[in-house]
């Protein structure tokens, strides 16, 4: 397969749609963030960064990853029914996992914000986000595994319009309340009315009568979640810890938006990561397609990289003026992140996903844990000495690190199964 044949192959898998919506929705979630902004005052804008970025770090354990397992799992079932029911058990299950995280979030929010207790009221509403996001991407995971793209494509584009209206509206006539509100109302709205009108919820279906041990589905399903929690911080934690060090929620506000559009950037490799996702599981064992996709993948996705990199260099300057006075200062940050991104348009998302889908996820989770320790010790260090600019700095050292180490264990899979495929 050469690169025409893996982009035809893509657009056969109705990646077109795929596109149309990741496109589409980051383009949306970065008007939102850019109309907020330019309402919101600097603080608010900073307290709510601050409250949706903690509330973040549970979004990836919400269900404990029982989405994660239904595209696992699903994937290795044939029929219908036999996918409706593994939703089901996953759907009711998971959605009791994520209600108690949000009681725990609620009981323990004066002790969570702490450093800047004016956000706790965002903090406990946005917390309802483990539920409402759960269920929206347990519908999406569930369209995915029927390979319904279309559809999956289409529910994303009319969530994230229905998104932006709501979100802009709220936050006219209610500021920041109204904002956080439609941000975790919207969610739950779109996803409970697919499940009602689709008629997929049947609680005879709930009992996990399959083929598949429980016990497995619920250990690939949680180390996922780990795995993907340690990779969520790895984009937050440097918030975190700069609003718990600095204490200001004006200079939070100024890293955030000096990182917003290169990290949303991140959607161009997930749009063929989401459409092919599913096939990594069905080809699990299968070195010809691995090697094929990695190679086709790094043709295309190297000199976008390089591109990003110069793009940044050169346009930060401008890019700042969007987010209004007061954002001037972001221009270098935004140059950092610029090449920060390439390490996950190169390797991070594309391996790391890979694992996750095959055998490997246990490693992907470990490479993320170790990760996330690096990162919090450089963050440290380098918050303490060089603030704004030494926490872009230690982000961007890690994701370098954190992705050639994904690389390395993607060549280790292949060398593992090439030996013995059988036993994979």
């Amino acid at each position: 397969m050469n690169l025409k044949q893996f982009l035809i192959q893509f657009i056969k898998n109705k990646g077109g749609y795929v596109t149309l919506s990741i496109i589409l929705g980051k383009l949306i979630s970065f008007l939102i963030s850019l109309i907020v902004i330019r309402l919101l005052t600097k603080p608010e804008y900073g307290l709510i960064t601050y409250s949706s970025t903690i509330v973040s770090l549970a979004v990836p354990l919400m269900g404990f990853g029982a989405f994660q397992g239904l595209m696992r799992y699903g994937a290795k079932l044939t029929g219908y029914r036999k996918k409706l029911q593994l939703f089901n058990y996953g759907l009711v299950r998971g959605s009791i996992f994520s209600l108690l995280f949000i009681l725990i979030f609620i009981f323990s929010s004066g002790y969570i914000t702490r450093s800047l207790p004016e956000a706790r009221d965002y903090f406990i509403i946005l917390s309802f986000q483990i539920f409402s996001l759960f269920l929206l991407e347990y519908v999406k995971s569930f369209y995915r595994l029927l390979h319904r793209n279309k559809a999956y494509s289409l529910l994303e584009i009319g969530y994230q319009i229905l998104l932006l209206t709501s979100a802009v509206l709220a936050t006219l006539f209610f500021d920041g309340i109204g904002f956080v509100t439609a941000m975790t109302l919207i969610p739950f709205l779109i996803a409970f009315s697919v499940i009602i009108k689709r008629k997929w919820l049947n609680f005879k279906e709930i009992k996990f009568n399959l083929s598949i041990k429980p016990v497995e589905f619920w250990r690939y399903s949680i180390l996922v979640s780990l795995g993907a929690l340690a990779s969520q911080l790895l984009f937050v934690l440097d918030i975190i810890m700069l609003g718990n060090m600095l204490k200001n929620a004006q200079l939070v506000a100024i890293y955030k938006a000096a990182s917003l559009i290169p990290l949303s950037l991140r959607f161009v490799p997930y749009m063929f990561i989401t459409t092919d996702y599913l096939k990594f599981t069905e080809n699990e064992t299968n070195i010809d397609y691995l090697k094929q996709y990695s190679r086709n993948y790094s043709k295309l996705f190297i000199p976008i990289s390089i591109f990003n990199v110069l793009f940044f260099l050169f346009a930060s300057d401008y890019l700042v003026l969007l987010f209004g006075k007061g954002y001037q200062n972001s221009a270098f940050l935004m140059k950092i992140f610029g090449f920060a991104i390439t390490a996950s348009f190169i390797f991070r998302i594309p391996y790391g996903n890979i694992l996750t889908a095959t055998r490997w996820a246990n490693i992907n989770a470990y490479n993320s844990i170790f990760a996330l320790l690096l990162n919090f010790i450089l963050n440290y260090f380098f918050i303490k000495n060089w603030q704004l600019e030494g926490a872009a700095i230690a982000t961007t050292i890690t994701m370098w690190v954190s992705g050639l180490l994904t690389f390395l264990f993607f060549i280790l899979y292949l060398k593992k199964i090439s030996r013995s495929p059988s036993n994979y």
